[in-house]
């Protein structure tokens, strides 16, 4: 298993993802799973939208990544989980699947000066599903960047940090994607 920490990686990048192309071709003989993906975009839209669904939805989509990550590893298959995990709240329930695997962790994340000012133009943009609602997290963001929620989870696996927001107006990852790519199948 590839357990790949996204903390607060929507901000971080302003495009809502932590990898490229590049990446996505990189890992295809794993499965992947972004939580965002399930139930959220596909029940919420039926359900509706307002803050406590969508919180309702969220915690579903939570739950449901993990069930999946527990039954990729009864099976024996490889993946790589990506999702907005938290410090002091997502290792509770990573920290079964990553015993049972070789794990590593990525974790993208930079400086707050850049992560507050791309996310809230992401959300400008209006890229993300309404159900978001990035302009009111603004405030939470800042509180998890200022707490250390958004640092890499206390697991006991090799991590790997890539600062996303070493350029201001390009996403550049340092260390560069083959260092990373070479850092997450070592030994594989």
């Amino acid at each position: 298993m590839r357990c790949r920490s996204q903390a607060c990686d929507d901000a971080q990048n302003g495009n809502g993802k932590g990898h490229d192309g590049q990446s996505t071709r990189a890992c295809r003989e794993w499965s992947t799973w972004e939580r965002q993906e399930y139930p959220r975009l596909s029940f919420g839209d039926r359900l509706g939208t307002s803050a406590e669904r969508y919180s309702q939805l969220g915690n579903a989509a939570y739950a449901l990544l993990y069930m999946v990550a527990r039954r990729l590893v009864d099976a024996g298959v490889g993946m790589v989980l990506e999702s907005n995990f938290y410090r002091g709240f997502s290792e509770r329930e990573l920290a079964p699947v990553v015993a049972r695997t070789r794990a590593v962790q990525v974790h993208c994340g930079g400086d707050a000066e850049v992560i507050v000012p791309r996310y809230r133009a992401r959300a400008e943009r209006g890229e993300r599903h309404a159900g978001h609602d990035d302009l009111a997290a603004i405030p939470r963001l800042q509180d998890h960047l200022a707490t250390g929620r958004c640092e890499p989870l206390d697991l006991a696996i090799p991590t790997l940090r890539v600062n996303t927001t070493m350029a201001h107006t390009v996403i550049q990852y340092a260390p560069a994607f083959d260092d990373i790519l070479a850092f997450i199948t070592a030994d594989a």
